[in-house]
C-alpha cells in the first residue's frame, strides 16, 4: 500500500508540474487563437456522379464526332446514289448483302425483286437503243476489281430470265494456265471459255468459243451474257466490245472507286459503245431505301444495332 501511495503521489506531482508549465507558457506568449478550427461532424457530399455523367457525355460527343468523320472520309460505293456519282453511269440495280439469318424470308423476297429490277433495266436499255439491236442481244458483264460477285449475280439474273421464258447463254471465263475442267457442262446454257494470251485480239464469239460448241448464228438465243475478268488486272477483247449491245459494270458496295479504277474504266468506255449500266452488289439493307420501301429495320445483334445507329447518324450530315 505504501508503494502504491508513493507512486500515486509521484504522478500527481508530475501532473501539477505540467499544469504549472502550461500556465507559464500561456502567460509568457502573446499568441492567441482567434478562429478555432471547425471539425465537421459529417463529410461533404461526393461529386462522383457528376464526374460520371460528364465523362459519359464527353464520350458520346467524341463517338458522334468519330462517326461523322468516318462518314465524310468513307469513299466506298456503299449506296446506289454514290456509285452513280462515282461511275457516271445509269443505275441498273442493286443486290443485297445476305448477312442475317433472322430475315431469310424477307431477304429472299427483296433479292428476287431486285433481280427483277435489274432484268427490267437491262431490257429497257436494250430496247431504247437508237440503232435497233437484233437477237441474240450481247450483254457484257465486267468489273474493275476482283471478287465483286459477278458470276453469282449474273447467274441469278440469267436463271430468272430463263424462268420468264428467255433463252439465255452464259459465257464465263477460266484462266488459261488452269488445268481444271468444268464437269457436266451444258453447252446449250453455259460455256467456260479459256482466257488465252491473244485474248485482247479476239474480234467475235467464234474466236472466243470453239464453233463446234456454239449454235449456228446463235439465233436460238435471246440473250448471250459474256463475263470477262477484271479490267484493272487483266486485258479485255477490244474488237469484241464493238459488238456488245450493253455493258454492265458490277461494283461491290464495300470497295472504293480508286484512280486506277477510273483510269481503266475511261479506257474501257472509249473502246466499247456508250451504253452502260452499273449494278451495286452486296448492299446493306438500310442502303436500299432508294430502290425499295418497307425494308426490315428491326435488326438483332449488337453489330446490326451499331449499323442502324450509324445509318441514323449519317442522315443528319
Amino acid at each position: 500500500i505504501k508503494v502504491n501511495e508513493q507512486t500515486y503521489l509521484e504522478l500527481l506531482h508530475s501532473l501539477n508540474q505540467a499544469k504549472m508549465k502550461q500556465q507559464n507558457l500561456e502567460l509568457s506568449t502573446n499568441i492567441k487563437v482567434v478562429d478555432p478550427p471547425y471539425f465537421p461532424i459529417a463529410p461533404n457530399a461526393s461529386r462522383a456522379k457528376y464526374i460520371v455523367l460528364a465523362a459519359g457525355f464527353a464520350g458520346f460527343i467524341i463517338l458522334a464526332f468519330i462517326i461523322i468523320m468516318l462518314e465524310y472520309m468513307d469513299t466506298s460505293a456503299k449506296n446506289p446514289r454514290r456509285v452513280v456519282e462515282q461511275t457516271e453511269m445509269n443505275l441498273g440495280g442493286a443486290f443485297p448483302y445476305l448477312f442475317s439469318k433472322n430475315f431469310a424470308n424477307e431477304l429472299s423476297q427483296i433479292s428476287a425483286r431486285l433481280v427483277d429490277m435489274i432484268i427490267q433495266n437491262i431490257k429497257l436499255n436494250i430496247a431504247s437503243l437508237q440503232t435497233k439491236a437484233e437477237k441474240p442481244y450481247l450483254v457484257l458483264v465486267f468489273s474493275t476489281q476482283n471478287g465483286v460477285g459477278k458470276t453469282l449475280l449474273t447467274n441469278k439474273v440469267i436463271n430468272q430470265m430463263r424462268s420468264m421464258g428467255n433463252k439465255v447463254l452464259f459465257l464465263n471465263y477460266k484462266d488459261g494456265d488452269s488445268n481444271s475442267t468444268i464437269e457436266e457442262e451444258d453447252f446449250n446454257h453455259s460455256f467456260h471459255y479459256t482466257v488465252k494470251s491473244n485474248f485482247i485480239d479476239i474480234s467475235d464469239l467464234q474466236q472466243l468459243v470453239d464453233s463446234r460448241y456454239l449454235r449456228k448464228n446463235n439465233t436460238p438465243y435471246d440473250y448471250i451474257f459474256i463475263e470477262i475478268p477484271s479490267i484493272v488486272h487483266h486485258t479485255y477483247p477490244i474488237k469484241l466490245l464493238s459488238q456488245v449491245d450493253l455493258s454492265v459494270l458490277v461494283v461491290r458496295s464495300s470497295n472504293s472507286f480508286t484512280r486506277a479504277d477510273k483510269t481503266a474504266l475511261k479506257s474501257f468506255r472509249e473502246a466499247a459503245p456508250d451504253n452502260f449500266l452499273v449494278v451495286l452488289n452486296e448492299v446493306e439493307l438500310y442502303n436500299l431505301d432508294e430502290l425499295l420501301t418497307e425494308i426490315p429495320n428491326n435488326r438483332t445483334g449488337w453489330m446490326n444495332r451499331i449499323r442502324a445507329m450509324y445509318h441514323s447518324a449519317t442522315k443528319y450530315k
